[in-house]
């Protein structure tokens, strides 16, 4: 078996139904396996119970993104294991592509898609930069600043970054399976950051492949919802902690207030109240505990 295709669902049902059928469609030239991991959903599917294309695995409990793919990954065959959104919709033979640069590249521990909105216009696909404090002074001039496609690869050559976006990231099985798979200790957000830098510890390289191409249906709505901030919070002072110790999560809470306390003005002055309701619950998560991770 060359790929394990891992798919989390949480209330996804009908998205992973167009995923999967989209995956079907493109993917040619190599063998695979899809494994989608129900992450106790409050809505309990129907139809994915059934399909033959999948092997079905329910958890009976929501384990988060992490461990969810744990799961799916203690059940693969794959010499790779590849983690797709259930919202993704290949455009190419995007499996195979990510494939064939991990065998042609041994250095790669991980690489990731060139990822698309819905208007198949360039999304975030990746990071040039690692979080810290000075990815927090540039996030600073989010609202203000074009960000020049920095988290895009417009050409054809693949491209070395920090880390890829979790939504459809590659990696040997053999690899995922050394460094103990997603940390445990986070819930939902950064935990493939946190990954790849394992990966790159062991020496390894992490790439975006912009030959391999996948709409992610990522949602565009500023609308405010606070557990997934929540998540986030967390997730951040998780990432921060776990890498550089608490004195550096403490110190980058200063630049991080300052830029939710910049945004929240900016867009309160453009009369854009939703997407400043964002930045003022943001500043206000700062020295405040983060809500639990299990629901």
């Amino acid at each position: 078996m060359d790929v394990s295709v891992i798919i989390v669902n949480y209330n996804t049902e009908k998205l992973i139904l167009d995923c999967l059928d989209s995956l079907y469609a493109k993917t040619e030239g190599l063998s695979f396996e899809v494994l989608v991991v129900d992450n106790a959903s409050p809505v309990r599917p129907t139809l994915l119970p059934e399909d033959r294309r999948i092997t079905f695995l329910p958890s009976p409990e929501n384990l988060g993104f992490g461990r969810a793919n744990n799961l799916g990954a203690s059940h693969a065959r794959g010499k790779y294991l590849f983690c797709l959104n259930p919202d993704t919709l290949l455009m190419n033979n995007a499996v195979k592509e990510l494939f064939d640069f991990m065998e042609g590249h041994p250095e790669a521990g991980v690489c990731g898609a060139n990822l698309y909105k819905a208007d198949q216009t360039p999304g975030h696909s990746y990071e040039i930069r690692e979080p810290g404090i000075l990815q927090e002074l540039i996030n600073s001039r989010s609202c203000t600043m074009a960000r020049f496609n920095e988290d895009f690869n417009a050409g054809t050559a693949p491209k070395e970054v920090p880390h890829v976006v979790g939504a459809a990231l590659m990696i040997s099985k053999a690899l995922f399976d050394r460094i103990g798979g997603f940390d445990k200790d986070f819930f939902m957000y950064l935990e493939e950051t946190y990954l790849c830098y394992q990966v790159r510890q062991l020496g390894y390289r992490i790439y975006n492949v912009p030959t391999s191409r996948i709409i992610h249906l990522e949602g565009q709505s500023f609308t405010l919802r606070t557990h997934y901030e929540d998540f986030l919070f967390d997730a951040r002072r998780t990432y921060y902690t776990k890498r550089y110790g608490r004195a550096y999560y403490l110190l980058s809470n200063l630049p991080y207030a300052l830029n939710a306390l910049a945004n929240f003005l900016y867009l309160r002055l453009r009369g854009k109240k939703n997407e400043a309701q964002i930045w003022r619950y943001r500043l206000q998560k700062v020295g405040q505990p983060a809500k639990p991770s299990a629901k």
